[in-house]
């Protein structure tokens, strides 16, 4: 399995459409049901994991509302959770945002439980390119495709304070995957 981890606008979709032609690769997506059943058994399968990340998105003090952090753990980690799961099942599978992004969105991640999350099996067995763009580069793609992250949850004030507090995880946490995990790759893609 390969997984891309970028800021958005960064071109983790764009380089997975280019791979899954070029090198004959399959993106790995899931169905409203698919999401369910392939996210329940990652998480039966892997317990700690699932409590970790689902009790540090309901105690970030940044989630403020109910609908965002329903949003987080229904949609975006079960989403996630459901890709790592089914590509189980794909010999040569593409993840454009898997679990490892939930490290970018969720703030006050205590460094031991991430140290301890990122050197899990599930983030040690497959491939890693961390993508990276200019901050002038990924505004016009974000600009261009005519959404940010989490857009429907904040106004234009709280949207860009939000993509400041995922910026800054973003440095943070992908100095450390380079340092943690072993099959991890730096791409420039401007």
């Amino acid at each position: 399995m390969i997984e891309f981890f970028g800021l958005p606008g960064s071109g983790k979709s764009y380089l997975v459409e280019r791979n899954k032609k070029d090198v004959q690769f399959t993106e790995v997506k899931v169905t409203k049901s698919e999401r369910f059943y392939y996210g329940l058994i990652f998480c039966i399968l892997h317990p700690i994991i699932s409590s970790c990340f689902i009790g540090l998105i309901l105690g970030d003090k940044d989630v403020k509302t109910f609908s965002l952090r329903k949003h987080l753990i229904m949609y975006i980690y079960m989403t996630r959770a459901a890709k790592y799961q089914k590509s189980k099942n794909i010999k040569k599978a593409l993840i454009d945002e898997g679990l490892l992004m939930m490290f970018i969105s969720i703030t006050n991640i205590p460094s031991f439980l991430e140290d301890f999350l990122l050197r899990s099996s599930v983030f040690t067995n497959h491939k890693i390119f961390i993508i990276e763009a200019s901050d002038e580069i990924r505004y016009l793609r974000m600009k261009k495709r005519g959404r940010y992250p989490r857009s429907g949850f904040f106004s234009n004030k709280n949207q860009k304070e939000n993509l400041r507090s995922i910026e800054k995880n973003y440095k943070e946490r992908s100095k450390k995957l380079i340092k943690l995990l072993p099959d991890c790759e730096l791409i420039c893609n401007n």
